[in-house]
């Protein structure tokens, strides 16, 4: 009888696993912490800019997270199926229902968006289906030419490597690419061509990669001290914004390292612009 029990107890055990009751948790995308690093290019150059969860409402009964840019754009509405891994979204601008992310696609399903330079569809065929570091991956044969030729793929519980908004008609002309997705205030995604780098630009501010290895601020994530140096500078001025732009601290000071109390700040991002006599740098800054 308890061999029975047991033969019984594997085979049920079997069938759950081979169906996929038994699988991995879904791991949800859109939380209230929820942030993307996007950088997009344009006639006047390339920018970088976070894509943001700022709250929930419900609209038709069906429950939103409500998205948006913090320096531009409409505001976008958001909906998670987590059965299906299955993104839905419109804007406050084009009431139209897209789809940005389906999980449930398989091989050699395929997956249509449109651009402005064409007025047909854009089909994308599913050419990899894998998981890694315990995240489904749905890898399509569309090249990002401007990316080093790395493929368009959706995500779990990060979105794809182009973002969310890429169902956009004029979207896809900026090249949209993901620098690095944010929860909880950790980094839960890295970028592949930019080797990981995140990073914001404010209007008339650019990154750049000889101030990178000049001017250091660190620890990040930092609790109650941040250091700003530079060994080559007079001169350096210090300026800590929240993510919303709102100027918090400036300090201005003659000495190669500056030492700042951050203990009073909440936790959550913040933007540290360092102007020197060897140019301006902005890092963004994870509080805890």
């Amino acid at each position: 009888m308890n061999t029975f029990k047991t033969i019984a107890s594997l085979f049920t055990t079997s069938f759950l696993l081979t169906s996929g009751l038994l699988a991995q948790p879904y791991e949800q995308t859109l939380t209230n912490s929820s942030e993307w690093t996007l950088k997009s290019t344009n006639l006047w150059g390339s920018r970088t800019d976070t894509l943001h969860v700022s709250g929930d409402t419900i609209i038709n009964s069906t429950n939103y997270k409500v998205v948006k840019f913090k320096n531009f754009g409409p505001r976008y509405f958001m909906n998670e199926d987590t059965k299906t891994g299955k993104i839905d979204y419109f804007s406050s601008s084009d009431s139209t229902i897209k789809t940005a992310i389906d999980l449930s696609l398989s091989l050699g399903d395929t997956f249509g968006f449109t651009a402005a330079w064409s007025s047909d569809s854009i089909i994308a065929v599913v050419d990899s289906v894998y998981n890694q570091n315990n995240r489904k991956h749905i890898r399509f044969d569309f090249e990002l030419n401007y990316a080093g030729d790395e493929r368009l793929e959706f995500i779990e519980g990060i979105g794809s490597n182009i973002g969310l908004r890429y169902r956009d008609r004029t979207s896809v002309n900026l090249n949209p690419y993901l620098l690095c997705y944010w929860k909880h205030g950790n980094k839960e995604f890295s970028n592949k061509y930019y080797n990981g780098e995140c990073f914001e630009d404010q209007v008339g501010i650019g990154e750049n990669s000889y101030l990178s290895q000049e001017i250091s601020v660190f620890p990040n994530p930092a609790k109650s001290t941040l250091n700003v140096t530079c060994e080559k500078c007079t001169e350096m001025t210090v300026s800590i914004y929240s993510s919303t732009g709102k100027l918090i601290r400036q300090t201005k000071t003659s000495q190669q390292q500056k030492r700042l109390d951050i203990s009073q700040l909440k936790a959550g991002f913040y933007l540290v612009l360092t102007k020197t006599d060897l140019g301006t740098i902005t890092k963004r800054i994870v509080k805890n």
